[in-house]
């Protein structure tokens, strides 16, 4: 199909699709009797009121203020109404008028009298340095991410996603699987795959909760959705510096999503979304509400369905290399409330399937073979091998289930806090077996990564001194279960005669290769974490103060550590200025099996460690502008980092295998020098400077809101590891050839080797800080939003980022070739990190129409995500079948956010129905 028809065939699909939707839209059934938004702001004494709850009476809807002490509520119509304004230290009810265009401007008394003697809405988190907290109306509809809720938090200062983002595999095996031959790559890394960076942290060094509950991973695969609804999501709250003393085990940040509870359910609601590349449902009510009892709830599905879509409407405009997941995903919440007490079950689950679905990657074989007959005479088509594609396995099939219970009490001046989680997880991934010497494949396999954790959680909060002192204080514990093991062996033809055979490769590895060893026979490990913690909130003047400490307690290496933290703030009234610092220690055990493994790893692994250190300055700009400018410096010790010299002598000889197949050996000789793949030397830091504006709606349904955000941020590693050249390295084989390593042991920066004939070997940490493989210097996000009316609301999002460093390939050494095939190995730089590609950035649009019924509205969108057709680079791919050659060879690999039409590229397009009732 030329350019021409495929082009002409997409924008009549389009334009057929669109006025289908819009038909859809115009024809359903309805009187217009269109509900009335306002907005409004409520003060104390000329201060905004903080996270106060306004209930309409009537209609049982309801809103929280922001910041600023802002809100946006709707009502069936214009009238008078009830508000009841909620907060710590009462109720009280003010009788207003509600009109559309109304501005609500309302002041209450600085003693609220309390109508039955306890806390409505308990004391939420204040801090203010280094969070960022976005509301459900700035989360919904946020352009080019599906309208995706919690991708938002990637538009915020300090905050980068982890790259692939969401394509590798959860557990991290570079480090065993390089010391097998199973991979060919950079020689150098000191990073670990994830969700997110904040602030220069590990990918794995941030967590997320929902409602207070531990999610097992935040994003789908592919980076295109969250795991939690939209609908499912009241708010963000996102610390990317020192956080609350309840949240632990992290040494980057946390990201709290806040879901419905007793106080936002107020009526039966819900929505229906039938979108081109998924479908929603979400579906809330109050069960009962008499005397003082309420129960409630709530509960989302979703499903995506992208490869179908795309592969039955325009297969030829997949890109090369596209990450496509199909997934599902729900959450339910269902919960009791009374006068004093609160009792509520949570489950979330979410399932990713991922596999290349480009249709053209048959023809890239075939241009392979064609190449290759010119390259390597009398190879043809026929002497073809399909292994040495360069795309890598990314067959990826993961799930999670958690449920969550928990029980509040709520006296008055104290209030008890008790939960417990259960959490199950799964995944199974794809991975080769590569000759080191040819590049080609010898077999795949597939990973299977099983977890199962436990979770118990008690939290006392006591208001000491009416409103100017509170205590909390509490403990933690958490149970790890957790299993690798390798299923489906499969053997790789081969056409080179350099390649080694299946049989023997498998033989070779299963006796020599400890980690192979370990996959092949299934590696289990148990573990556990507990913690304690104790916060103080200091309120005075205009002083908060809140010093804290959490203590840390982590099993497998018996390892202690206790982080102090310490934020104060001072906030100039008149002016409306508030400066803020702090200062805060935090601790997390190491984040994968592989690390930690009694067979393969290193289970005497220390916690990581991390210092963050901020300060700032924050302006509030009339009612609805606000401008903070940040600096930070973090800290980063006791990194894991992959190690090949680290070994613990002495070690008893404890594998199974080896007591069937070796017990001779064994009781001859029972101790070992164990080798530990791992240790706890790496180091690093990161420092930068943060911008963040933010603008809110004046009015709930028209006018400009928005931000923007700016990091400029410099993050390096340091893994303090001998550096050898290819020529010490050479000599340093010849004198260790044949020698059994008897004894280790680490001096500071020198390490001393005894072999098992008396031979000794010292080596020097001669490594220096390298740029942090995830490192993004300069960041920017613009998101803009404007309501025309009620009816008609167009957004936009454009973003930039620095890409990451890379170890770049210089050349390629030629294996082979004198029987028909030839094979190139990359050579890498020793200039490690020292190149990136080219930055990434695209603008987003959506436009957002709405037609309100007596029983809801519905909402009608058309998404355009990456309008310009911007080809972002992801990484380079080296192909082993050809020479090394600057351009051409590696080769970059684009991010799947475009859709090709020959030398054309399109944005996506998103467009769908929003029901709700």
């Amino acid at each position: 199909m030329s350019r021409r028809k495929v082009f002409l065939t997409l924008k009549s699909r389009f334009w057929n699709r669109l006025l289908h939707i819009s038909a859809v839209a115009l024809l359903i059934p309805g009187a217009l009797l269109a509900e009335v938004a306002v907005s409004g702001a409520i003060t104390v004494n000329g201060r905004p009121l903080v996270d106060a709850r306004i209930v309409v009476e009537e209609s049982r809807s309801s809103a929280t203020t922001d910041s600023g002490g802002r809100f946006a509520i709707a009502v069936p119509a214009s009238g008078f109404y009830t508000l009841r304004v909620y907060t710590p230290g009462g109720m009280q009810s003010i009788r207003r008028e509600i009109r559309p265009g109304a501005f609500l401007q309302i002041t209450l008394r600085e003693e609220v009298a309390s109508e039955d003697g306890f806390f409505v809405l308990g004391n939420r988190d204040r801090t203010r340095l280094s969070r960022y907290s976005l509301d459900k109306e700035e989360l919904r509809r946020f352009p080019g991410v599906y309208g995706d809720s919690l991708k938002a938090v990637q538009s915020l200062p300090g905050v980068s996603p982890a790259t692939p983002v969401g394509v590798s595999p959860t557990a991290n095996l570079t480090s065993q699987l390089k010391a097998a031959g199973i991979s060919i790559g950079p020689p150098y890394s000191n990073s670990t795959n994830g969700s997110v960076v904040l602030r220069g942290s590990s990918a794995r060094g941030s967590r997320f909760f929902l409602d207070g509950f531990l999610l097992p991973y935040p994003f789908h695969l592919g980076d295109q959705a969250s795991v939690v609804n939209n609908d499912f999501i009241q708010g963000i709250d996102v610390y990317t510096g020192a956080f609350p003393a309840r949240y632990g085990l992290a040494t980057g940040g946390i990201v709290a999503i806040r879901a419905p509870d007793a106080e936002t359910i107020t009526k039966p609601s819900g929505h229906f979304n039938l979108a081109f590349f998924l479908s929603d449902a979400h579906y809330e009510a109050p069960l009962y509400d008499s005397e003082g009892v309420k129960i409630y709830f709530a509960g989302a599905a979703r499903k995506s369905y992208p490869n179908y879509v795309l592969l039955q409407t325009a297969p030829q405009t997949i890109p090369p290399n596209a990450k496509f997941a199909d997934y599902a995903d729900g959450q339910f919440k269902i919960g009791m409330k009374t006068t004093a007490h609160e009792i509520s079950l949570l489950y979330a689950g979410a399932r990713d399937r991922l596999r290349y679905t480009q249709a053209v990657a048959q023809a890239d074989k075939e241009r392979d073979a064609a190449l290759l007959s010119l390259l390597n005479p009398g190879s043809g088509l026929n002497n073809y091998n399909s292994n040495t594609d360069t795309r890598p396995p990314v067959g990826v099939d993961r799930q999670f289930h958690t449920g969550g219970l928990r029980w509040q009490l709520d006296t008055g001046r104290l209030s008890q806090t008790v939960q417990g989680q259960i959490n199950r997880f799964r995944e199974q991934f794809e991975l080769d077996f590569r000759s080191p010497f040819t590049g080609e494949r010898i077999f795949n396999f597939e990973i299977l990564d099983n977890r199962l954790e436990k979770q118990a959680f008690y939290e006392l909060e006591a208001e000491v001194v009416k409103k100017h002192l509170f205590l909390r204080a509490g403990s933690e514990y958490r149970q790890y279960d957790w299993e690798l093991s390798m299923q489906n062996l499969t053997e790789s033809s081969s056409a080179n005669p350099n390649t080694p055979s299946f049989i023997d490769t498998i033989n070779r590895l299963i006796s020599e290769n400890r980690t192979f060893r370990a996959l092949y026979d299934g590696d289990r490990t148990f573990y556990f974490t507990s913690s304690a913690f104790a916060e103080a909130e200091i309120l005075y003047g205009g002083f908060r103060i809140t010093p804290g400490i959490r203590s840390d307690y982590y099993s497998l290496s018996r390892d202690h550590g206790s982080g102090p933290r310490l934020g104060v703030e001072y906030l100039f009234e008149q002016t409306k200025t508030r400066l803020l610092a702090s200062a805060s220690r935090h601790f997390a055990p190491p984040g994968g099996l592989e690390q930690i493994s009694f067979e393969s790893g290193n289970p005497y692994l220390l916690m990581e460690e991390s210092d963050h250190a901020a300060g700032g300055i924050e302006q509030q700009i009339g009612r609805s502008l606000m401008i903070r400018i940040e600096g930070y410096h973090n800290t980063y010790r006791n990194l894991v980092v992959e190690d090949e010299w680290n070994h613990r002598p002495f070690s008893p000889r404890t594998n199974k295998r080896d007591f069937v197949e070796r017990l001779d050996s064994i009781i001859e000789t029972p101790l070992e020098a164990r080798p530990l793949f791992y240790s706890n030397e790496g180091s690093g830091g990161s420092h930068g400077i943060e911008l963040f504006l933010i603008k809110k709606a004046e009015r709930s349904s028209r006018g400009f809101s928005g931000w923007l955000s700016f990091t400029a941020s410099w993050t390096k590693r340091n893994n303090h590891q001998p550096r050898l050249t290819e020529d010490e390295r050479t000599e340093f084989n010849r004198r260790t050839f044949g020698k059994t390593l008897f004894f280790y042991h680490r001096f500071g920066p020198l390490q001393y080797l005894q072999y098992d004939d008396g031979h000794e070997e010292w080596l020097y940490d001669n490594d220096r800080e390298e740029l942090y493989d995830l490192d993004r210097t300069y960041q920017a996000s613009i998101v803009m939003r404007y309501g025309f009316n009620a009816n008609w609301r167009l957004g936009g999002h454009w973003k930039y980022a620095d890409n990451v460093p890379f170890t770049p390939i210089v050349d390629a050494e030629r294996i082979g070739g004198d029987s028909g095939l030839s094979t190139y190995i990359p050579e890498y730089s020793e200039a490690f990190n020292s190149a990136r590609l080219k930055p990434v950035h695209q603008l987003s649009v959506r436009l957002d129409h709405f037609d309100n019924y007596e029983w809801g509205y519905a909402n009608w969108f058309i998404e355009l995500i990456n309008v310009y057709g911007h080809q972002n680079p992801e990484k380079e791919n080296f192909n082993f079948l050809y020479p090394y050659v600057r351009g051409f060879n590696p080769e970059v690999q684009y991010e799947s956010n475009y859709l090709s039409s020959g030398s054309r590229r399109l944005p996506l397009l998103n467009a769908g129905l929003e029901m709700r009732f």
